[in-house]
């Protein structure tokens, strides 16, 4: 038996989530996306927020 426990999937927020989140408008989120201040994944058309991408953002902030 390995003592490896499976990696749990990564969870993911659309921009509306984010922003709801983060109390401000989705218009801001997709700024600091622009800007490349905020990691996104594509997957297709769509445009997700990794849980570790967003709270590594809200810790650089705190800087």
């Amino acid at each position: 038996m390995s003592d490896h426990q499976p990696a749990s999937a990564p969870t993911f927020c659309t921009i509306p989530e984010t922003a709801e989140r983060l109390k401000v408008s989705p218009k801001t989120v997709r700024r600091w996306i622009e800007h490349g201040t905020l990691n996104v994944h594509r997957f297709g058309k769509q445009i997700r927020i990794a849980e570790t991408d967003l709270l590594a953002f809200i810790e650089g902030c705190r800087q």
